[in-house]
């Protein structure tokens, strides 16, 4: 199976979970599970030696999957000015 297909996407997932539910917390809104963050943290972790391993085992096809989840970003970037630009224009 080529884990450098799926995987970095599965990392930016949960990564970004981690991410969004710190910011949660600091509104009051507490996340829990078992051994949460810990086993989503070890998850990120021995997902980003498998991606490095992957680069570095089959660096061709492992750059051109990165370059495709990277040409996301300025998409992402994109829909996010626009989404702020909505909110200005309906708060004013």
């Amino acid at each position: 199976m080529e884990i450098h297909r799926f995987l970095p996407k599965s990392v930016g997932e949960v990564a970004a979970e981690l991410i969004g539910s710190t910011r949660s917390n600091k509104r009051g809104r507490k996340k829990t599970g078992w051994a949460y963050p810990w086993a989503a943290g070890v998850f990120v972790l021995a997902s980003l030696v498998m991606v490095v391993n992957a680069i570095l085992e089959s660096p061709r096809p492992s750059a051109a999957g990165l370059l495709i989840i990277g040409a996301g970003v300025p998409v992402y970037w994109w829909s996010k000015r626009r989404e702020e630009a909505e909110v200005r224009a309906g708060s004013a």
